[in-house]
């Protein structure tokens, strides 16, 4: 949505955020929807540089600058209350300024206040953030995308609390825990839960590392986040497929999509060039028969005798001149075109290379010896090898089209300066037949004029509507196109050396997501995260998730815990299995051991991690999803982690 659609939709969520402004000025019509748009198009026009220096910046920060008791005393005064209700533009930058983060930018000085100077500079340069100098509905979007400002969120939070929380602290319902699926929901907070926080520990004196505190923070979801329900007996809303929540294979069928869908815009656009635009042929065609009755005209009209051969050769030279620039237009298009497909395909591959070079640089530790990783290490080389030579080539490829589309627009110049040459000759020859031929050649010229402004008026039209489909058809793919190559950068290239199936295999592929730094984004999300999530958004806590990707991957999921979004769904199995140790038993945890918390009171909830490392002092290494909203390898410094921790999953002895 843009910012104004948010405005219509804020207004209408509840009469609290109603807007102090003048109502009849705006036309508000309380019973739409979207307030503040009105027939499809927003209330609010561009506003000029004059407009915003008029603009009464002290009522944009008024609000900031009186106390509590002198805005009581200004709502009892309806004099002054009518007063103070702001113009369209004054109530939209008010709203827009209130945003924390557009607040935050505007706030130069950091004190937490704006002041008038502060607004005004900010309201200037907001107003040519398009490249125009006039405030428009782009400026502020381009605003909302530059600050990563997510409005949809904001509207969420706005909804009453009721609504927001849902069924959020419903019971884990046990029954589900053996078959859960990616659309399951994630482990949910207690009441007594830091509600929005990811584990964090606090970290330990003297060392870099974290130490588990006496009450870490379970895997639940914020309640700032999406609401849910957190009972596994019942099936969440199917998700709706996005972009950003789409696997790799995904994205490329979307891609052949907006591919199809581009190709179609490109064909509409030549379609228009080329006349076969049915408003343009119809246009053209009476141009045609207009032409054929003024050329008969000349050739019968006795007085055109002298330049009526002139007028014909020029007829003639401005339709092949035409026809010419029409089809230079269709190859500047279509060579545009390729160019845009090469540039995507070499950046796809650029971050496909750095996706393998990252996996081979992860095999440098293995030991000289290792065989699997001397394979890997090869393999990756030819793969890295290869790769750089197709881009290469791609780039030669491309800087020949490059070198063709300089060719087609030298062409165009030619053309045009010819059309203009021969349109003046024209005019000329215009003027003789309005001096000397008769009343009816005259208006057969004028007849002919008009048909062949007609037809530019048309393909005018015909064109900018092609051209617009045709350049959000080219975005779109764009955003596809940067989608895949994300993906392709963080595509995991299986760099671990154990054998599929070993409990040492999950180790190592949990190390191997460790030290690619995957970390929540500032929309708590990564293309790694949905990964471990099967492609869902994350809009659940993901230690699970990460837990169950790595012993998936490693292919323990059919013989210990099943895939599932929630820890207590792989301690309860691992108890059914007999193959859990609390921890005040006296085993000794091993590496690959899964390490389990539980809510105190709350047996439905907590967090989970993967043993790394276990030192001589006792001391242990954890790797866990989502603590710091990241894959974090945690120290502890003992077996016996305070707080909420549980105990550990014998997985060696689970798998044996």
């Amino acid at each position: 949505m843009n910012y104004f659609e948010f405005l219509g939709n804020k207004y209408a969520l509840s009469n609290a955020v109603q807007p102090n402004i003048n109502l009849d000025n705006l036309r508000l019509d309380e019973n739409m929807d979207n307030p503040f748009k009105l027939n499809g198009e927003s209330i609010f026009t561009n506003a000029t540089k004059k407009e915003l220096k008029k603009l009464d910046y002290e009522k944009l920060v008024e609000d900031e600058t009186k106390t509590e008791d002198e805005k009581s005393k200004e709502k009892t005064d309806k004099k002054a209350d009518e007063e103070k209700k702001f113009s369209p533009l004054e109530f939209i930058l008010k709203e827009f300024l209130s945003l924390d983060k557009v607040k935050t930018s505007a706030d130069k000085d950091s004190d937490g206040k704006l002041t008038v100077e502060e607004i005004k500079e900010y309201v200037t340069g907001l107003a040519k953030k398009d490249g125009k100098s006039d405030l428009s509905l782009e400026d502020f979007n381009a605003v909302i995308e530059e600050l990563e400002i997510n409005l949809d969120e904001l509207l969420e939070e706005l909804k009453p609390k009721e609504e927001a929380e849902g069924t959020q602290n419903q019971e884990e319902t046990p029954a589900a825990e053996e078959t859960p699926t990616s659309s399951s929901v994630d482990d949910t907070p207690s009441a007594s839960s830091d509600s929005g926080s990811s584990y964090s520990e606090p970290v330990q004196s003297g060392s870099s590392t974290p130490v588990a505190s006496s009450s870490p923070v379970e895997d639940s979801p914020a309640s700032a986040r999406s609401s849910h329900s957190s009972s596994a007996g019942e099936s969440s809303a199917p998700e709706v497929k996005t972009i950003d929540n789409m696997s790799l294979e995904e994205l490329q069928a979307e891609k052949t999509t907006r591919q199809n869908t581009l190709s179609e815009k490109q064909k509409a656009v030549n379609a228009v060039r080329n006349g076969e635009n049915a408003n343009v042929k119809a246009a053209k065609t009476e141009e045609a028969k207009a032409k054929e009755e003024y050329e008969k005209a000349i050739k019968e009209d006795d007085a055109a005798k002298k330049f009526a051969n002139d007028i014909l050769k020029n007829n003639e030279a401005l339709e092949k001149n035409k026809t010419a620039l029409d089809k230079n237009a269709e190859n500047i298009t279509n060579k545009e075109e390729e160019i845009s497909k090469a540039e995507a395909s070499i950046t796809e591959k650029e971050s496909e290379l750095s996706g393998l070079e990252a996996s081979l640089k992860s095999l440098s530790s293995a030991k000289e010896d290792d065989e699997n990783a001397k394979k890997q290490k090869a393999d990756l080389t030819k793969k890295i090898s290869a790769l750089k030579k197709e881009i290469s080539n791609d780039k030669k490829q491309l800087e020949k089209l490059k070198k063709d589309l300089e060719s087609l627009n030298k062409e165009k110049t030619k053309l045009e300066e010819e059309k203009k040459k021969l349109e003046e000759e024209k005019a000329k020859l215009d003027e003789k037949v309005k001096e000397n031929c008769s009343e009816t050649t005259k208006a057969k010229l004028e007849a002919y004029n008009k048909a062949r402004e007609n037809v530019e008026k048309v393909k005018s039209k015909e064109l900018a509507t092609a051209n617009k489909e045709y350049k959000e058809a080219q975005e779109s793919l764009k955003e596809i196109n940067a989608k895949i190559a994300e993906a392709k950068k963080n595509k995991v290239t299986d760099t671990t050396t154990a054998p599929k199936g070993s409990v040492e295999k999950m180790v190592q592929i949990a190390e191997q997501e460790y030290k690619k730094g995957v970390k929540e984004t500032s929309k708590n999300d990564s293309v790694d995260i949905r990964r471990y999530k099967h492609g869902a958004k994350n809009t659940h806590e993901w230690c699970a998730y990460f837990t169950s990707y790595c012993a998936e991957q490693a292919g323990l999921t059919d013989k210990t815990f099943k895939y599932t979004p929630s820890s207590q769904a792989i301690r309860r199995a691992a108890e059914k299995a007999g193959k859990f140790s609390s921890k005040n038993s006296s085993y000794n945890p091993k590496r690959g051991d899964v390490a389990i918390w539980t809510n105190i009171g709350d047996p439905n909830h907590g967090h989970v991690g993967i043993v790394d490392k276990i030192y001589k002092d006792g001391s242990i290494d954890i790797i866990e999803g989502n603590s710091h909203s990241a894959v974090s390898k945690n120290h502890y410094a003992s077996k016996k982690i305070p707080g909420r921790f549980n105990g550990y999953i014998r997985m060696n002895e689970w798998v044996a």
